[in-house]
């Protein structure tokens, strides 16, 4: 039997990944017309300030690139304390749509 991953995860985030042994199914899930909601916890390093999280959740442009906005919650800060914005490495919880 042949398995198949849906989906993908960074090497600093965290999810679920679905296998299957089925292709076609693996394949309608991972279609953006299915318009799935996909939840991760991302670690990033440095400052997250209000104007980077507000870019995260309307949009932005990358090198020409437009990305959508996402739902995105700050979830875990270390180097200040517990949920501040101030601290140098975070867990978000972001929430998008493809």
């Amino acid at each position: 039997t042949h398995l198949i991953p849906i989906g993908r995860l960074d090497m600093a985030t965290e999810g679920l990944i679905l296998i299957t042994n089925n292709g076609k199914y693996a394949q309608q899930m991972e279609l953006p017309s299915n318009k799935f909601h996909r939840t991760y916890r991302a670690r990033v390093h440095g400052r997250i300030t209000q104007s980077k999280m507000n870019a995260m959740r309307f949009g932005f442009e990358i090198k020409g690139t437009k990305y959508k906005g996402m739902k995105v919650a700050l979830e875990q800060a270390k180097g200040s304390g517990s949920r501040s914005a101030q601290a140098a490495n975070s867990w978000l919880r972001i929430t998008c749509q493809e």
